[in-house]
């Protein structure tokens, strides 16, 4: 009976798998593979199908033995539990089969079933796994040959394809970073942002509705940036950034479904806290700024209130992530059976990703769920004496319309059109008091001189990279209080925090610690795209097709020297200069680069990420 097993789950195996590939293709906006060749995707399905096929015998020799042992003392149950792997995920291919199919056409599936349509789906999932198991445990006559025959043709491809995919890559582990002169005293770290927040829109930096008392307050003891700015227009890309210290030009990550390749999935922040005991949490917007899409793999312990599994980083990493595609693709099918498992099986409520972004009536609710997991992860910390990372990413000031709790300067008025300036206002203020509730409940669980609060955004209102955004450090004991008037990124929080912690930046960051001298004229440099579209599943991404050689999805890179900025748009060709509004402490003129000289850095600093630079440039 094991021969029979283990070939119908292989089969079953590179079924799924075959599955979820085709979604995955047809689907070019959420599909990491969408710039890729169809025979460049054919390999990774054949990879990933082979995977995925030992796995599942390893699951299917495991109940094997149980099999065995139970039979001993149970005659009636042998074969059954051998078979059973087989059969429970050929019942999980059917279900998925059928809610893809359901939710592309109709727009209906277990994401939006409420409890009665989810019993249903739980009542049908039951049904067809017990007479697959029946139909499945039927004592073989003989192998069928076509059967066997299809396997080991396929497995022999798929191995054949995985060796020259292993030994015609380079990539290569993460550098280790020697964290043996960190202190010996390791504070929790909370990296509290919200979406969307320009510095002028806040009266923190002097705008015109007191929309941010709590931060004022806080910034008395802390250390304020005063001409901070992003890397990306976009949430996924300036996060990634913020994490890795990468610019989104050098990592090539941007927008969904932009993903981390190589080694860089393993150099980030969080992967670095984790080896030196920190407990790492994230609490983000799923699709759009989640470490698990962007492939910033094994960083975090939970994602999302939910556990993150660390097995398949385990072998991507011994394969010195050589692999990274087929990987990555494994856990987000992984990931999305098990979550679908879940729901289906009424333990847990599946996500929709859909609704999470679109429905902006509902951001207050996740937000207060944030703050929530965000209070258990510090107190579990606190319970087993472990130092703790979480990266929250705040959501109610995300537009472009706005449901804020308080109505402090839209009561009685009516959101008429998009980004109206009082709403906007509010939704600061919901923010602001997140921020005061933070701090209080650290200062309740005695951890607020144990915490580092790195108050941020990701990028400008209405998703801009031009202009100001907030950044605060406050460190425990009020240490470095005071402010920075030379340019500052979001890349430079992850350098800084190793720099308190008394660690040396790797060599792969490429931001700044702000506890250092900083040189006024360095340049900070973002991008963004225009070539963002919505496909049939609802979601948004980069569309594959609109991509052109030399800079594929950027669309616009801006360089951003004291206050002059330089924004190159590469679809017209174009290059203007513009001084940054509301900049602090602005540079002598004179001592600032031209535009030329400007852009022919940008170009330098484009070939050594590996563009092609045209001759216009």
């Amino acid at each position: 009976m094991w021969p029979k097993a283990i070939l119908n789950t292989v089969l079953i195996a590179y079924l799924f798998i075959l599955l979820e590939w085709s979604f995955y293709v047809t689907q070019a906006s959420i599909s990491f593979m969408y710039a890729m060749t169809f025979g460049e995707k054919l390999i990774i399905y054949m990879i990933c199908g082979l995977l995925a096929a030992v796995l599942a015998t390893a699951v299917v020799v495991v109940f094997g033995l149980i099999d065995l042992a139970a039979a001993a003392i149970f005659p009636a149950v042998k074969n059954y539990i051998v078979t059973f792997p087989g059969s429970f995920l050929l019942s999980i291919f059917f279900l998925t089969l059928a809610d893809n199919f359901t939710y592309t056409i109709f727009k209906f599936g277990l994401s939006t079933a409420n409890l009665v349509e989810r019993i249903g789906y739980l009542i049908v999932f039951l049904v067809l796994n017990f007479f697959l198991l029946r139909a499945m445990a039927r004592p073989a006559k003989a192998i069928k040959w076509f059967n066997l025959g299809a396997v080991v043709v396929v497995a022999a491809a798929s191995l054949v394809l995985a060796g020259g995919q292993y030994f015609s890559s380079a990539a290569e582990p993460a550098q280790q970073v020697d964290v043996s002169k960190a202190s010996t005293s390791l504070p929790n770290i909370i990296l509290f942002g919200t979406d969307g927040v320009s510095a002028d829109s806040t009266s923190l930096y002097g705008g015109p509705r007191e929309d941010t008392p709590n931060l004022e307050e806080l910034a008395k003891t802390s250390l304020v940036s005063e001409n901070n700015f992003t890397n990306a227009g976009h949430s996924m890309g300036s996060d990634v950034a913020l994490l890795t210290s990468k610019s989104p030009l050098e990592t090539g990550v941007l927008y969904p479904p932009d993903i981390l390749q190589g080694s860089d999935v393993d150099e980030s922040l969080p992967n670095i806290l984790k080896s030196m005991g920190y407990e790492t949490d994230q609490l983000a917007i799923p699709h759009y700024a989640d470490s698990d899409v962007a492939n910033i793999e094994g960083a975090f312990d939970s994602v999302n209130c939910a556990e993150n599994s660390q097995f398949l980083y385990g072998i991507n990493r011994l394969f010195r992530f050589r692999l990274n595609d087929e990987f990555y693709m494994l856990n987000s099918i992984l990931g999305d059976a098990k979550s679908r498992l879940l729901d289906v099986l009424l333990i847990e409520k599946r996500d929709n990703p859909i609704a999470d972004i679109e429905d902006l009536s509902q951001y207050p609710a996740s937000d207060k769920e944030r703050m929530s997991c965000l209070f258990t992860d510090i107190d579990r910390a606190k319970s087993s004496n472990t130092p703790l990372f979480v990266h929250v990413h705040m959501l109610t000031t995300h537009g472009s319309l706005f449901y804020p709790d308080n109505k402090t300067f839209s009561g009685g008025m009516i959101q008429t059109a998009n980004w109206m300036d009082e709403f906007y206002a509010d939704s600061i203020l919901d923010y602001d008091a997140y921020v005061k509730e933070l701090v209080d409940y650290l200062k309740a669980d005695g951890e607020y001189d144990n915490t580092v609060i790195v108050i941020y955004t990701d990028h400008g209102e209405q998703w801009t990279s031009d202009r100001r955004i907030p950044l605060m450090f406050h460190f425990p004991n009020d240490e470095y209080a005071g402010t920075i008037s030379q340019n500052t990124q979001n890349m430079d929080i992850a350098p800084t925090l190793l720099d308190y912690l008394g660690v040396d930046e790797p060599s792969w960051m490429s931001g700044s610690s702000v506890l250092e001298p900083l040189s006024p004229n360095r340049l900070i440099v973002s991008t963004y795209t225009k070539l963002i579209e919505g496909d049939d599943s609802g979601l948004w991404g980069v569309n594959g097709v609109l991509l052109q050689p030399p800079f594929y999805e950027f669309s616009v890179i801006r360089a951003i020297e004291c206050q002059k900025m330089v924004t190159v748009d590469v679809d017209s060709k174009s290059v203007n200069t513009a001084v940054v509004a509301n900049y602090v402490n602005p540079c002598d003129a004179a001592t600032l680069d031209s535009q030329d000289e400007i852009q022919e850095k940008l170009g330098q600093m484009l070939t050594q990420y590996g563009f092609d630079l045209p001759a216009w440039w």
